[in-house]
C-alpha cells in the first residue's frame, strides 16, 4: 500500500473519530433535554426537539458510513481500491 494513501486515510480516521464522539455527545445531551422538557413543556417544543433528534440520527448514519469508507481505505490494498475507482468512472461515462 502506498504510504501516502495510508497516511491520508489514517489522518482522516483520526479526525473523523472526534466528530463521531461529538455527534454522539450532542445527541445524548438532546435526549436529556428532551426528557426534561417532556416533563413540563408544551407539545411544540417536544416536536421541535424530536425533529432535531431525527436530524442528529441521520447525521450519525452519514458519519458512520464515512468512517467505514475511511477504514476500508486504510486497510485495503491499492490495487483493489484503484479497480473500484476505475469501475465507478466507467459507469459514469
Amino acid at each position: 500500500m502506498d504510504s501516502t494513501i495510508a497516511n491520508v486515510a489514517i489522518t482522516a480516521i483520526i479526525l473523523g473519530v472526534p466528530a463521531v464522539v461529538w455527534i454522539v455527545y450532542a445527541g445524548l445531551r438532546h435526549e436529556e433535554r428532551k426528557a426534561q422538557i417532556e416533563k413540563g413543556a408544551d407539545g411544540g417544543e417536544v416536536a421541535r426537539l424530536n425533529a432535531v433528534i431525527d436530524q442528529l440520527s441521520a447525521d450519525m448514519v452519514k458519519v458512520k458510513d464515512r468512517v467505514q469508507v475511511l477504514e476500508r481505505l486504510a486497510t485495503d490494498d491499492d490495487r483493489r481500491i484503484a479497480d473500484e475507482i476505475s469501475q465507478l468512472r466507467e459507469t459514469r461515462s
